[in-house]
Protein backbone atom coordinates (compact mmCIF):
# COMPACT_ATOMS: atom_id res chain seq x y z
CA UNK A 1 0.00 0.00 0.00
CA UNK A 2 2.85 3.05 0.76
CA UNK A 3 4.25 2.18 -2.54
CA UNK A 4 1.00 2.56 -4.23
CA UNK A 5 0.25 5.48 -2.69
CA UNK A 6 3.54 7.09 -3.20
CA UNK A 7 3.76 5.74 -7.18
CA UNK A 8 0.35 7.40 -7.43
CA UNK A 9 1.12 10.61 -6.05
CA UNK A 10 4.88 10.97 -6.72
CA UNK A 11 5.95 8.51 -9.74
CA UNK A 12 7.84 5.68 -9.57
CA UNK A 13 10.47 4.83 -6.66
CA UNK A 14 14.35 5.43 -7.66
CA UNK A 15 15.80 4.13 -4.30
CA UNK A 16 13.54 2.12 -1.77
CA UNK A 17 14.32 0.31 1.59
CA UNK A 18 11.72 -0.80 3.79
CA UNK A 19 11.13 -2.64 7.20
CA UNK A 20 7.81 -4.81 8.13
CA UNK A 21 8.02 -5.76 11.83
CA UNK A 22 5.97 -6.83 14.20
CA UNK A 23 5.91 -7.00 17.83
CA UNK A 24 3.42 -8.89 19.47
CA UNK A 25 2.88 -12.44 18.45
CA UNK A 26 -1.38 -12.23 19.84
CA UNK A 27 -3.49 -9.36 21.18
CA UNK A 28 -6.80 -8.49 22.35
CA UNK A 29 -8.32 -7.07 19.02
CA UNK A 30 -11.89 -4.94 20.02
CA UNK A 31 -12.97 -7.97 21.94
CA UNK A 32 -12.00 -10.22 24.55
CA UNK A 33 -10.44 -13.00 23.64
CA UNK A 34 -6.55 -13.29 22.46
CA UNK A 35 -5.85 -14.56 18.93
CA UNK A 36 -3.01 -14.87 16.94
CA UNK A 37 -1.92 -11.70 14.45
CA UNK A 38 -0.24 -12.30 11.60
CA UNK A 39 -0.43 -8.79 10.55
CA UNK A 40 2.45 -6.43 11.14
CA UNK A 41 2.30 -3.51 13.74
CA UNK A 42 4.52 -1.58 11.61
CA UNK A 43 5.39 -0.35 7.96
CA UNK A 44 8.40 1.71 7.62
CA UNK A 45 9.04 2.84 3.68
CA UNK A 46 12.01 5.78 2.68
CA UNK A 47 12.94 6.32 -0.71
CA UNK A 48 13.81 8.84 -3.45
CA UNK A 49 11.57 9.06 -6.44
CA UNK A 50 12.76 9.35 -9.97
CA UNK A 51 11.27 13.32 -9.34
CA UNK A 52 14.22 13.92 -6.55
CA UNK A 53 11.48 13.97 -4.16
CA UNK A 54 12.39 12.19 -0.90
CA UNK A 55 9.62 10.06 0.85
CA UNK A 56 9.05 8.45 4.38
CA UNK A 57 5.80 6.01 5.06
CA UNK A 58 5.01 4.87 7.96
CA UNK A 59 2.13 2.72 8.60
CA UNK A 60 1.25 1.70 12.04
CA UNK A 61 -1.51 -1.25 12.98
CA UNK A 62 -3.04 -0.53 16.29
CA UNK A 63 -5.02 -2.71 18.72
CA UNK A 64 -7.68 -0.03 19.67
CA UNK A 65 -8.42 3.78 18.97
CA UNK A 66 -6.35 4.24 15.68
CA UNK A 67 -5.61 7.84 15.11
CA UNK A 68 -6.86 8.18 11.64
CA UNK A 69 -4.55 8.69 8.59
CA UNK A 70 -2.89 11.62 8.07
CA UNK A 71 -0.34 12.74 4.40
CA UNK A 72 2.11 15.75 4.90
CA UNK A 73 3.60 17.12 2.13
CA UNK A 74 6.43 19.40 1.96
CA UNK A 75 8.15 21.62 -0.50
CA UNK A 76 10.28 25.01 -1.26
CA UNK A 77 7.33 26.84 -1.71
CA UNK A 78 5.01 25.63 0.78
CA UNK A 79 3.10 22.27 2.56
CA UNK A 80 0.25 20.47 2.50
CA UNK A 81 -1.61 18.10 5.07
CA UNK A 82 -4.36 15.79 4.50
CA UNK A 83 -5.90 13.84 7.38
CA UNK A 84 -8.71 11.62 8.10
CA UNK A 85 -10.04 9.76 11.14
CA UNK A 86 -10.50 6.57 8.83
CA UNK A 87 -9.32 6.24 5.26
CA UNK A 88 -8.59 9.13 3.28
CA UNK A 89 -10.76 7.63 0.52
CA UNK A 90 -13.63 6.98 2.23
CA UNK A 91 -15.50 9.58 4.42
CA UNK A 92 -14.51 12.86 5.21
CA UNK A 93 -10.89 14.54 5.09
CA UNK A 94 -9.47 17.78 6.24
CA UNK A 95 -7.19 19.37 4.30
CA UNK A 96 -4.85 22.36 5.29
CA UNK A 97 -2.25 24.32 3.47
CA UNK A 98 0.65 26.87 3.91
CA UNK A 99 3.07 28.99 1.70
CA UNK A 100 6.61 29.61 3.12
CA UNK A 101 6.04 30.31 6.47
CA UNK A 102 2.25 31.54 6.47
CA UNK A 103 -0.02 30.12 8.79
CA UNK A 104 -2.15 26.94 7.73
CA UNK A 105 -4.98 27.34 6.12
CA UNK A 106 -8.09 25.19 5.94
CA UNK A 107 -8.73 23.78 2.36
CA UNK A 108 -11.91 23.58 0.34
CA UNK A 109 -12.79 20.95 -2.05
CA UNK A 110 -13.54 21.98 -5.30
CA UNK A 111 -16.92 20.20 -6.76
CA UNK A 112 -14.89 18.39 -9.43
CA UNK A 113 -12.96 16.79 -6.65
CA UNK A 114 -15.76 15.24 -4.64
CA UNK A 115 -16.45 12.19 -6.67
CA UNK A 116 -19.33 10.20 -5.05
CA UNK A 117 -21.82 8.36 -6.16
CA UNK A 118 -25.89 9.84 -6.11
CA UNK A 119 -27.66 8.84 -2.48
CA UNK A 120 -24.29 8.80 -0.43
CA UNK A 121 -24.64 10.83 2.74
Amino acid sequence: MPSTLCALCFGEFAEVSARVRRESPSGTLWTESRSRLTRPDSINVVGRMMSGAEVAVNVAAVPSNPGGNRMEIYGREGASVIRADGSLNIGLSQAHAARARERWLPCRYQARHQARPKGTP
